[in-house]
């Protein structure tokens, strides 16, 4: 008897039985698929497609590095555009280096082209780049940045760049959450970031915004998928200072802070800029 009351089918007739019902389920499936799943793919798809417009492959080369966490060579990143008429680009601190260097960028399907810096934020990982001629960046349009509250944990978002030399790839992934302890401004996300990622958008896959710069990952061996990326709104930030002709460089200090948010909770020193040997 089973648990209804009702005698149970021979084991053959409940197999057929449940290969018609889910037979029933796989045919409105194809013909009804579930709005949700492809309207979030749709969405996707679209993110991605329109992050082949604004986001360009910036190359460094520094002659002779003059700051500490600077070294000389070639190195390749990415960068997006962010205002269209003048042509800005947002990117990394570290992929257009402090020193003196020498920069060039890329379109997708364009030549390289010359750049230079706009302003390179000193405390931040970032900075904004423009091409020297202006009418050189071609066929280009502008990000659209999330400028109010940082995305929730679990929200869907696609880092855009070129990783290990693939030009123009999405990988996708979840905001995790707040991640000042390791990166300032940070965001955390399992998306993977890689080598050619670094300044290139992280892109919520809901609304198509830019929610932050893809810019590091903690590369530990027991860690997997932590991967930072700077909050689009210090960007904004940045942006409108930078169009009110004002320098949006933080006032100097000899000592900057972070809020450690693991109990009991507590203000910490992110970075030192003391002398050696200056007291505590």
């Amino acid at each position: 008897m089973s648990a209804g009351g009702h005698e149970s089918e021979a084991p053959l007739n409940s197999a057929c039985a449940i290969t018609r019902r889910f037979g029933i389920v796989a045919l409105l499936a194809v013909f009804w698929p579930v709005p949700a799943i492809a309207q979030g793919a749709e969405r996707a798809e679209e993110a991605f497609r329109l992050a082949a417009y604004y986001t360009v492959k910036i190359e460094t080369t520094v002659s002779l590095p003059t700051g500490p966490d600077d070294e000389a060579g070639v190195f390749t990143g990415a960068g997006f555009v962010v205002d269209l008429p003048r042509r800005w680009i947002v990117t990394n601190a570290h992929v257009v280096s402090r020193s003196p260097a020498t920069l060039r960028l890329r379109a997708r399907h364009g030549p390289w082209i010359a750049g230079r810096r706009v302003y390179v934020d000193p405390y931040l990982d970032i900075a904004v780049i423009a091409p020297k001629n202006p009418s050189q960046l071609a066929n280009v349009k502008a990000a659209t940045l999330a400028c109010g509250n940082t995305p929730p944990v679990g929200h869907p978002v696609g880092a855009f760049g070129h990783p290990w030399g693939l030009d123009f790839t999405g990988t996708r992934g979840i905001v995790a959450g707040v991640g000042e302890r390791y990166e300032p401004g940070a965001l955390l996300t399992d998306a993977p970031i890689n080598d050619g990622n670094s300044g290139g958008p992280l892109i919520s896959l809901v609304t198509g915004q830019v929610v932050g710069v893809n810019t590091s990952a903690l590369a530990e061996k027991e860690v997997q998928n932590l991967n930072f990326a700077i909050s689009a709104r210090y960007v904004c930030r940045i942006l409108d200072l930078l169009r009110a002709g004002r320098d949006p460089s933080p006032l100097a200090r000899s000592l900057v802070f972070y809020a450690d948010t693991r109990p009991p909770g507590a203000l910490k020193v992110a970075r030192n800029f003391m002398p050696p040997g200056s007291p505590p």
